[in-house]
């Protein structure tokens, strides 16, 4: 009994530290992929939606926004992404990193 409940808290722990992996990591390599580059950022959230990656940089302003928008640094941030989450296919549908990145205007509060 004792090693089926040692090896029901080990798969627990191996599913905390996978979802670890998938959700901070990730967040933290688009953080310091735009701080290479950069990029003034308030900061950047990771989040899901139906179980698809999403990202929402937060700019101090709308107007850096929107020059963040129309620049290389935002082709090249699409293609970071789409390499963190290489060949992700859920329900029949491929990974799609313009949906995935949300540029916001303001702060987080």
């Amino acid at each position: 009994m004792l090693k089926w409940f040692t090896l029901l808290v080990a798969a627990g722990a191996a599913r905390m530290l996978w979802v670890w992996r998938g959700r901070h990591l990730a967040r933290l390599r688009l953080q310091a992929f735009l701080a290479a580059r950069g990029v003034p950022t308030a900061g950047v959230r990771a989040g899901n939606s139906y179980g698809w990656p999403l990202y929402h940089i937060h700019f101090h302003s709308e107007e850096e926004r929107d020059a963040f928008r129309g620049s290389d640094h935002y082709a090249a941030l699409l293609d970071e992404v789409k390499q963190v989450h290489d060949g992700l296919w859920i329900g029949g549908f491929r990974f799609d990193p313009e949906q995935a990145v949300i540029l916001r205007g303001r702060p987080p509060a």
